[in-house]
Protein backbone atom coordinates (compact mmCIF):
# COMPACT_ATOMS: atom_id res chain seq x y z
CA UNK A 1 0.00 0.00 0.00
CA UNK A 2 1.23 3.87 -0.98
CA UNK A 3 1.85 5.66 2.11
CA UNK A 4 -0.28 8.09 0.65
CA UNK A 5 -2.88 6.07 0.28
CA UNK A 6 -5.40 6.47 3.01
CA UNK A 7 -8.25 4.31 1.76
CA UNK A 8 -7.11 0.88 3.08
CA UNK A 9 -6.22 2.42 6.56
CA UNK A 10 -9.80 4.44 6.76
CA UNK A 11 -11.59 1.05 5.54
CA UNK A 12 -9.44 -1.07 8.10
CA UNK A 13 -10.46 1.44 10.62
CA UNK A 14 -13.95 0.52 9.70
CA UNK A 15 -14.28 -3.01 10.54
CA UNK A 16 -11.44 -2.51 13.25
CA UNK A 17 -14.16 -0.38 15.06
CA UNK A 18 -17.04 -2.55 13.95
CA UNK A 19 -15.16 -5.49 16.01
CA UNK A 20 -14.17 -3.64 19.06
CA UNK A 21 -18.17 -2.37 19.53
CA UNK A 22 -19.02 -6.00 19.05
CA UNK A 23 -16.36 -7.30 21.24
CA UNK A 24 -17.20 -4.70 23.77
CA UNK A 25 -20.66 -5.80 23.74
CA UNK A 26 -20.49 -9.06 24.35
CA UNK A 27 -17.39 -8.16 27.03
CA UNK A 28 -19.45 -5.77 28.98
CA UNK A 29 -22.95 -7.62 28.50
CA UNK A 30 -21.06 -10.44 30.65
CA UNK A 31 -19.06 -8.10 32.99
CA UNK A 32 -22.78 -6.87 34.22
CA UNK A 33 -24.45 -10.17 34.36
CA UNK A 34 -21.59 -11.53 36.99
CA UNK A 35 -20.89 -8.26 38.49
CA UNK A 36 -24.45 -7.99 39.39
CA UNK A 37 -25.24 -11.00 40.43
CA UNK A 38 -22.08 -11.46 42.40
CA UNK A 39 -22.71 -8.34 44.30
CA UNK A 40 -26.31 -8.30 44.63
CA UNK A 41 -27.62 -11.57 44.31
CA UNK A 42 -29.02 -11.63 48.07
CA UNK A 43 -29.34 -7.93 48.80
CA UNK A 44 -31.55 -6.52 45.72
CA UNK A 45 -34.89 -7.80 44.25
CA UNK A 46 -34.86 -9.65 41.58
CA UNK A 47 -36.76 -7.07 39.49
CA UNK A 48 -33.82 -4.33 40.55
CA UNK A 49 -31.13 -6.86 39.74
CA UNK A 50 -32.19 -7.60 36.19
CA UNK A 51 -32.83 -3.49 35.36
CA UNK A 52 -29.36 -2.92 36.98
CA UNK A 53 -27.77 -5.29 34.44
CA UNK A 54 -29.98 -4.39 31.65
CA UNK A 55 -29.19 -0.21 31.81
CA UNK A 56 -25.70 -0.35 33.40
CA UNK A 57 -25.42 -2.40 30.11
CA UNK A 58 -27.43 -0.32 28.01
CA UNK A 59 -24.81 2.97 29.72
CA UNK A 60 -21.36 0.94 28.84
CA UNK A 61 -22.50 0.11 25.17
CA UNK A 62 -23.51 3.46 24.26
CA UNK A 63 -20.35 5.12 25.76
CA UNK A 64 -18.70 2.18 23.77
CA UNK A 65 -20.39 2.87 20.72
CA UNK A 66 -19.52 7.02 21.04
CA UNK A 67 -15.87 6.52 21.99
CA UNK A 68 -14.82 3.97 18.96
CA UNK A 69 -15.15 6.60 16.27
CA UNK A 70 -13.25 9.30 17.85
CA UNK A 71 -10.26 6.93 19.28
CA UNK A 72 -10.53 6.12 15.46
CA UNK A 73 -10.63 9.27 14.06
CA UNK A 74 -7.60 10.31 16.42
CA UNK A 75 -5.40 7.55 15.56
CA UNK A 76 -6.27 8.03 12.14
CA UNK A 77 -4.73 11.86 11.90
CA UNK A 78 -1.79 10.85 14.77
CA UNK A 79 -0.80 8.50 12.03
CA UNK A 80 2.23 10.50 10.43
CA UNK A 81 3.05 12.15 14.43
CA UNK A 82 6.82 10.76 15.19
CA UNK A 83 6.92 8.78 18.86
CA UNK A 84 9.24 8.48 21.00
CA UNK A 85 10.42 5.14 21.62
Amino acid sequence: MDKEDNSGVKVLAYWGGLRNVTSDILNMLCDGILFAIIAFVYILPKEVLFNLIISSTILKVTMSVIDTPLFIFFRIKTRKVIRET
